[in-house]
């Protein structure tokens, strides 16, 4: 999920796009590697000093962030949080500045901003996509989900939602043809811990073998299992607690809605979860499934070709 900050930059020298003539630019890179300030143990979890000395050495040393107070400056912000946290440092920095986020964190509560930011996929290497996974067709019945139970602090208060779905665990539809399959990621080895390969395989066949995959609402209303899902076959269930008034999410590229690419349930509608997805047709959730291979196809690589979306969305803004 965090390394496109590292794959784009990598990735623009080979592009169409580039250039070392900063004459001839219409756009400016600041590569600041946020997630991976964030994951030492050197700053604390708190990448903000590290960024404020990269933003003051970029204007206080080149005249083009000034002359245009970052308006044609990209930023790369693929952590959870890093775009609303990069934005209150600039704004002491310079309250007027404002550049382009490039971003996986697409939340309108978090600092973006549709009319101004793109938003990106987190990146899911395609080593890990292969095809050494055995399908088992006898556990096709299975909606699945594995993650952080309870409520933790990055489920800001939503952690109820998980909580309800582990209590219906081992639960079957009316007609016993789906049963829910919950797994604590706690318990697979901690948090970090579960990211490991030893972890992925196991997970990769669960969300083959699965009919739905459940993407309850934590720190944002979606998350890479809604990416991940569309590589293995299994249909993204979407659960959230209702669009708020001042809270938007954007996908991607908007080639499709949110809608489009899964099912969608309401947190008042969890008592009849199971029921509800036994009900949907298989007509209907293979065109669900072919929206969504379709759009995941982009988001295989972070190379040239993720640079011509990026610079056509921009273009756009």
């Amino acid at each position: 999920m965090y390394a496109a900050e590292m794959l784009l930059p990598k990735s623009l020298p080979s592009t169409k796009y580039h250039t070392v003539n900063a004459e001839e630019a219409d756009f400016f890179l600041i590569p600041f590697y946020y997630s991976c300030a964030f994951h030492t143990k050197l700053y604390h979890s708190n990448p903000s000093p590290i960024f404020t000395r990269a933003m003051n050495l970029v204007i206080n040393n080149f005249p083009y962030f000034n002359r245009s107070l970052g308006k044609d400056h990209i930023i790369i912000s693929s952590h959870d949080f890093s775009t609303e946290i990069l934005l209150n440092v600039l704004s002491e920095l310079n309250p007027q500045a404002r550049p382009h986020f490039l971003t996986t964190t697409s939340d309108t509560l978090m600092g973006f901003d549709n009319s101004y930011d793109v938003a990106l996929p987190p990146y899911i290497a395609p080593s890990f996509w292969g095809h050494d996974v055995v399908h088992n067709v006898k556990s096709y019945s299975i909606a699945w989900f594995r993650g952080s139970i309870g409520k933790n602090w990055y489920l800001k208060g939503k952690g109820f939602v998980r909580e309800e779905l582990k209590k219906m665990n081992k639960m079957k539809s009316t007609g016993g043809n789906l049963q829910l399959t919950i797994e604590d990621q706690m318990d697979q080895g901690g948090y970090f811990d579960s990211l490991y390969y030893k972890y992925w395989k196991p997970y990769r066949y669960m969300l083959s073998n699965a009919k739905f995959c459940l993407s309850p609402i934590g720190f944002q209303f979606w998350s890479p299992r809604l990416y991940e899902s569309f590589f293995e076959g299994c249909t993204c269930v979407f659960i959230h607690e209702g669009y708020e008034p001042s809270r938007k999410i954007y996908l991607p590229f908007q080639k499709f809605n949110i809608t489009d690419l899964c099912i969608s349930i309401g947190i008042n509608e969890l008592p009849m979860l199971l029921d509800k997805l036994a009900s949907i047709p298989d007509e209907e959730l293979e065109k669900i499934r072919n929206r969504s291979n379709q759009y995941a196809n982009i988001y295989l690589t972070m190379d040239s070709s993720m640079w011509n979306h990026i610079i056509q969305a921009l273009l756009a803004k």
